[in-house]
């Protein structure tokens, strides 16, 4: 019994840390824009929303007001 009580909070923990350590890119969507050149293009982004605290690498986009201390 101690083992199977052992196996299972271990899968807790490591499902845990899995989901902390996913990043921002896991969460992006299709996004069409305009480059450029005006030509029309898609790209893979991240919605920017007030609980992002730190940049990744990518694309970033804005769907409504965001308050953020963050440069950009």
């Amino acid at each position: 019994m101690i083992k199977i009580n052992q196996i299972f909070s271990n899968l807790i923990l490591y499902s845990f840390f899995v989901l902390i350590t996913i990043s921002n890119s896991a969460f992006a969507e299709s996004v069409s824009y305009i480059d450029a050149d005006g030509s029309s293009k898609t790209a893979e982004a991240t919605a920017l929303t007030s609980g992002v605290t730190a940049w990744e690498s990518g694309w970033y986009f804005v769907k409504e007001t965001v308050d953020t201390d963050m440069r950009a």
